[in-house]
């Protein structure tokens, strides 16, 4: 990946080492092992955090869907009819 990088930006070997050289004078050669360890962490979470937004946006799309109808298993029997007299509800007095 990071020669694609630098394939990209067209960075030769001269100003990779100056750019080296400028990182090792600035922060010096304690700090660089932490400084690498916070960017790939941060770099990470990004990454993360992207995939979520992703997840999201790709589960709020398939919400706009309809759900597809399901499928009878087993065969539907016809009811049987109800009689009129059978229908009838009778009341019953409390007393």
């Amino acid at each position: 990946m990071a020669l694609s990088v630098i394939c990209f930006l067209n960075i030769g070997g001269g100003e990779m080492g100056l750019i080296v050289l400028a990182i090792i004078t600035l922060f010096g050669t304690k700090q660089i092992p932490e400084i690498a360890r916070t960017l790939g962490k941060t770099i990470r979470e990004f990454r993360s955090a992207m995939d979520g937004v992703k997840k999201e946006i790709s589960d709020s799309m398939n919400m706009d869907e309809p759900l597809p109808a399901a499928k009878p298993t087993a065969a539907v029997e016809k009811p049987e009819e109800i009689k009129p007299e059978e229908a009838s509800i009778t009341e019953k007095k409390v007393e």
